[in-house]
């Protein structure tokens, strides 16, 4: 049984790596070589604060009064968008996302993808990315219209107020589970926590102290800023345990630390399957 789950966390870790690594693989593969390199312009790092942006655009609309939609569950496109965005799939973009040739972009994957983001980010991944052999040429709101067939897809309802292009709207509505609210990441997700790393008696390892797991699109080390910035932070009450820990770590035992790697809920205890562990201090004081 023991093999059975190490083994599944060892594809966890390369399937999810895959997945934020591949959507731009093939365009990779089909872009010119002249082509300008592409950046999506989201932190791959992210705090238990919310980012300057996100504040600065929540408090504009309390500013103005406005009220919308705040969460994919709240209708946030109209079905006559979906279909036009599914012809554009099925036309420009199932040759590889339908294919396996680069990762699914529909279907029920979806939330866990881009849980706890706003729309903004999987509408500026695929409008710098895609096409593969023309990134960005398509009309915004063909843009508009393939996210929201990727919506569809998911399962999440459709509404009678189209879904618009404008960056204060798009990053209100919050990917969550069915709910409304910000809850736990989904099971098998990239994450980051910082804690202690401890090891039992009986040689077993576990990040004790750890703060709550957040998301991240970035499964290697982070900056000398990042890491200081993460440092100042208070530690938390969580326990991961943790199945494999790599040669290069063993000298962290005892350190205060950041960890990356995909988080396996389990009613036994939730555990993490690390990507990356970085120290923070030399010593970890709760």
């Amino acid at each position: 049984m023991a093999h059975n789950t190490d083994r599944t966390a060892g594809l966890a870790t390369m399937l999810t790596i895959a997945l934020f690594a591949g959507l731009t693989a093939c365009a990779a593969a089909r872009t010119p070589a002249q082509s300008p390199a592409i950046t999506v312009t989201r932190p791959a790092d992210r705090t238990a604060q919310a980012s300057a942006q996100e504040r600065e655009a929540q408090e504009e609309a309390r500013e103005r009064g406005a009220t919308g939609p705040t969460s994919v569950w709240d209708g946030v496109y109209t079905a006559e968008q979906a279909a036009k965005g599914r012809d554009i799939y099925r036309r420009v973009c199932a040759e590889c996302h339908g294919t396996g040739e680069a990762p699914a972009i529909v279907g029920n994957s979806f939330i866990r993808r881009w849980f706890d983001d706003g729309l903004d980010v999987p509408f500026t991944k695929i409008r710098r990315t895609m096409p593969d052999d023309a990134p960005g040429t398509m009309p915004e709101e063909s843009y508009l219209d393939v996210l929201s067939y990727m919506l569809e897809s998911a399962g999440l309802p459709a509404g009678a107020e189209p879904l618009t292009a404008e960056s204060s709207r798009l990053s209100a509505i919050k990917v969550v589970e069915q709910g409304g609210a910000v809850g736990a990441v989904p099971n098998f997700s990239l994450v980051q926590v910082m804690g202690c790393l401890m090891q039992s008696a009986d040689g077993a390892w576990a990040l004790t102290n750890s703060t709550n797991p957040l998301r991240t699109r970035e499964p290697g080390n982070s900056t000398a800023a990042v890491l200081e910035e993460i440092g100042e932070l208070p530690l938390g009450t969580q326990t991961f345990q943790l199945p494999t820990v790599q040669a290069q770590h063993l000298a962290l035992k005892g350190h205060k630390v950041q960890a990356k790697g995909i988080l396996m809920r389990n009613p036994a205890g939730d555990r993490l399957n690390l990507t990356t562990v970085q120290s923070l201090s030399d010593r970890c004081t709760p």
